[in-house]
Parts: C-alpha cells; sequence; structure tokens
C-alpha cells in the first residue's frame, strides 16, 4: 500500500479547462512549483502547445488550487515541433537531469527515438537544452513496443 493519496492539483482550478488541457505529465521541482504538460494545446495565458512544458507556481494546491504559470520548456524553440514529439511524461533525475517520453517518434539535436524511449537534456533556459547523446532508457531493448505514459526513476 503506498499510503493516502491526495490530489495535488485540480486543472481547472488553475485555467485548464478544456478537454485538451487534460494534464498527461506532471512533476514538483524541489522548489514546490509542479510542471506539467498536456494533451493539446493550453488556453492559460503565456503558454502553448502539448510539446510545451509550462510550470505552476502555486499559491495553494489540492481541490482548490491557484497560482501562477510560466513557460518552462518551449517545445518548439528546442526541437521538439513534430505532432509525434508532444510529450508523454516528464520527470527530474536525482542528478538533475530532465528526462522526456513522447508520444512518438522524436528526433532532436543528437538524438532520435520513438514512443518507447527515454530521453534526457540539460535546460539552460526554457529554450536552450542540451540533449544527451544517448537514450536514458531503450524500450526496443527490452521488447517494449507501446507508449510510455509514465515512469519513476527513483533515485
Amino acid at each position: 500500500m503506498r499510503g493516502d493519496r491526495t490530489l495535488e492539483v485540480d486543472e481547472s482550478s488553475v485555467g485548464l479547462t478544456q478537454s485538451c488541457e487534460d494534464i498527461n505529465a506532471l512533476t514538483r521541482l524541489p522548489d514546490g512549483t509542479l510542471v506539467i504538460s498536456a494533451i493539446d494545446s493550453y488556453s492559460v495565458p503565456g503558454v502553448g502547445r502539448a510539446t510545451d512544458l509550462i510550470r505552476l507556481l502555486p499559491d495553494s494546491l489540492g481541490d482548490d488550487a491557484r497560482g501562477s504559470w510560466s513557460m518552462y520548456l518551449d517545445g518548439s524553440r528546442v526541437s521538439l515541433a513534430a505532432k509525434s514529439e508532444n510529450i508523454n511524461e516528464f520527470s527530474i533525475s536525482a542528478l538533475g537531469q530532465d528526462l522526456l517520453s513522447t508520444s512518438g517518434s522524436f528526433d532532436v539535436p543528437g538524438i532520435a527515438g520513438t514512443s518507447s524511449d527515454v530521453f534526457a537534456f540539460n535546460r539552460i533556459s526554457s529554450t536552450s537544452v542540451i540533449y544527451d547523446s544517448d537514450l536514458f532508457f531503450k524500450g526496443s531493448s527490452i521488447g517494449l513496443t507501446q507508449n510510455i505514459n509514465a515512469f519513476d526513476v527513483g533515485f
């Protein structure tokens, strides 16, 4: 048993009210902010598409979450622009690397893969990253052919 579960954020209380804005990736950063990706375009001010990650600086969490949004990663500015490169999952390793899986094949500077892979990068800013040249996890090496929709690094 993993213990009591609590609602981290009610997406509708922070401006994500459309079905295309359903959260498909959610990670808490060490500073307490939340980073999310949605299944499609966002309508909250200042943020954009499913290839982006947006950050919520929460004033409160739970059923009545409140806070302000900012861009964490502008996907189109860091070579994540194709529909197949929609972000499915996002996490940060104990070493501070950002880890992503996408809904389909991806091809970014120095590395390419499929939806069954996880790749890493070091974020410089919301518009600048350095991609690792090796996959963090290659799903096909263990026979995985499905999209990775969740992962836990567990460091």
